[in-house]
């Protein structure tokens, strides 16, 4: 069981540079990341929803990703744009998009609830020092006593 409402480090920012298309497993799921034409980093589930094909095999056209197995065309936003000999696209021909943010040379991705995702609770680096900051102060909720319990609330840094 994973902790999913909290940031994790996905990969280095020069990992998805120059168009490639990286497939990683995070929590247990297959993850596509990418960087779009305009430069933003795009996250989504590296499963095309027709056949289950890692969209990571296909290739990038522009801002959008084509699986290779059948040809289905997906956006940013993870919804199917075009499907080779066919005019109509079914509205649930999408695939889940994630919450990315490029940050000190790498991406966090929230792999839980997008509307949970709050970018302050993504540490700092401190430059030299080589140690995660908080960017505002860990306060243990109401009726949080003991260690443990408190290292269990996403969002606290463990060893601060």
């Amino acid at each position: 069981m994973f902790l999913k409402d909290s940031w994790y480090v996905a990969a280095w920012s020069h990992e998805i540079d120059d168009g490639k298309l990286l497939g990683r497993t995070i929590l247990g799921e297959p993850v596509l990341l990418y960087r779009g034409e305009a430069g933003h980093v795009v996250a989504m589930h590296d499963r095309c929803c027709h056949r289950g094909a890692p969209l990571s095999m296909g290739r990038r056209e522009g801002d959008a990703v084509r699986c290779l197995y059948h040809g289905l065309k997906f956006s940013p936003s993870g919804q199917c744009v075009e499907i080779p000999g066919q005019d109509r696209i079914p509205p649930k021909a999408c695939v889940r998009v994630f919450k990315v943010v490029e940050r000190s040379s790498w991406i966090w991705i929230w792999m839980g609830d997008p509307a949970r995702a709050d970018e302050s609770l993504i540490p700092d680096i401190t430059p030299g020092a080589g140690l995660f900051r908080a960017r505002r102060p860990i306060v243990p909720r109401r009726g949080v006593s003991s260690l443990a319990e408190r290292r269990a609330i996403p969002g606290i840094i463990r060893g601060s």
